[in-house]
């Protein structure tokens, strides 16, 4: 987090430096988006995955070679289960060092129901991931940003 006595701004070329998010079904659809721009941006990305090994194998070779130098990890677990929870967040830890940012998923369920007609594309809800998560947004707090196509109007 940016303090107001760092004598140096943030690097806005790789907003993310330092962050270590674990994104859940990080290797698919607005999951596998929130990695790439999240990696994108200078953070370690924990990608979570629970079905389709070697899909997820391949996701993880892709954003390596996207991303060489950043430490991406995968983890095999089910979001359902809090015993594979608490082992997912170990082995994060345990792999990064640290955790910093878990992003959520957007349900799919509300399709209709969403004013502009249509689900979001991964893009759109990971920019808005990747700008809370940059220390650039450090002072935005208590917010509710609702990237949802108007669903909570």
């Amino acid at each position: 987090m940016t303090t107001a006595t760092e004598p140096h701004p943030p690097d806005l070329r790789r907003p993310l430096d330092q962050r270590v998010a674990l994104v859940t079904g990080g290797t698919g659809g607005i999951g596998a988006a929130i990695s790439r721009y999240l990696a994108g941006y200078g953070a370690e990305v924990a990608a979570g995955y629970w079905r389709q090994r070697e899909s997820a194998q391949k996701f993880l070779a892709d954003l390596n070679a996207a991303c060489p130098g950043r430490l991406i990890t995968l983890h095999h677990g089910n979001i359902g289960s809090a015993e594979d929870c608490r082992r997912v967040v170990r082995e994060v830890i345990e792999q990064h060092g640290r955790l910093t940012t878990i992003p959520e998923d957007v349900m799919e369920r509300f399709r209709r129901q969403i004013p502009v007609g249509r689900i979001g594309r991964p893009e759109e809800i990971a920019r808005v991931v990747a700008f809370l998560a940059a220390d650039a947004s450090s002072y935005i707090t208590g917010q509710v940003w609702a990237v949802n196509g108007g669903l909570d109007m």
